[in-house]
């Protein structure tokens, strides 16, 4: 047997439903009527792959390069600028 559930009652009983999930059963939630999702145990669901994996995938279907693994240096601080002062020569160069 298929269990459905408004939105709000979902969100209202949500731990009467995930534990009926638990034990077996499918939720069809229901937004205004219609159906708009399944809640289901996740059992047969593959685990999500990497995002490393999924990148070599993408490079393996040549829909990208992966890059280097040369990192990019950058300065450890970033130079001081008397912010002050450059706006105060500024006026007097306009004027």
């Amino acid at each position: 047997m298929t269990v459905t559930a408004g939105v709000r009652e979902l969100k209202n009983s949500l731990s009467r439903y995930l534990r009926l999930v638990r034990e077996g059963e499918n939720i069809i939630v229901l937004d205004r009527g219609r159906p708009v999702a399944i809640l289901s145990a996740i059992g047969g669901i593959r685990p999500a792959i990497s995002t490393a994996e999924h990148l070599a995938g993408l490079a393996a279907q040549g829909h990208l390069r992966l890059g280097t693994s040369r990192r990019l240096r950058f300065p450890a601080r970033p130079p001081k600028i008397d912010l002050s002062g450059a706006v105060l020569a500024d006026r007097e160069e306009r004027g």
